[in-house]
């Protein structure tokens, strides 16, 4: 089945910026940032709507690897890819990063204690988990999205298809 993802996208050039969001929410959750990336973001930026949220297509079963693959269907090629995540769309994040679905990812930014501020309930990470390269984990958060991925989680360092985690 190939499942159809409403998708925002706006920029163009290195890197490519994808925003993804939460359960029960829709790629709008982002759409208070779209006019600072126009003005500042330097490549492109892509916001998707996860599968069965929003205008996008459900898909016959759900997994973190399934939302995943179903994302990375979407994604326009780029050099290097940067995953901001907010809850669900962290793990779905992390999914990406361990590089079992033809995308290479450089960063992963994962929020994953969001709060509600006075425009609604969209992304403000007050935890936040990052993969990066070379990058240590401080042994604070990213448990649960590790755990999620099968990742192991040593509660130090982890690994994850190359990235290691940190989160602050």
């Amino acid at each position: 089945m190939s499942e159809q993802l409403r998708v925002q996208q706006g920029g163009d050039g290195e890197p490519l910026l994808l925003l993804l969001h939460g359960l029960g929410a829709t790629g709008d959750v982002w759409n208070g940032l779209h006019d600072v990336l126009r003005r500042r973001w330097r490549g492109r930026w892509v916001t998707p709507d996860l599968p069965g949220h929003g205008e996008s297509e459900p898909l016959p079963g759900y997994s973190f690897d399934h939302l995943a693959a179903a994302v990375a269907r979407t994604l326009p090629s780029a050099n290097r890819l940067l995953v901001l995540g907010h809850s669900l769309g962290g793990v779905v994040a992390l999914a990406l990063a361990s590089g079992g679905f033809g995308v290479r990812v450089s960063a992963v930014w994962a929020g994953h204690q969001g709060r509600v501020d006075r425009g609604g309930t969209g992304p403000r990470a007050g935890a936040v988990g990052a993969a990066e390269p070379g990058v240590r984990d401080s042994g604070r958060g990213g448990r649960a999205a590790s755990q999620a991925r099968g990742a192991e989680w040593t509660g130090g360092a982890g690994r994850s298809g190359g990235c290691r985690t940190r989160a602050w």
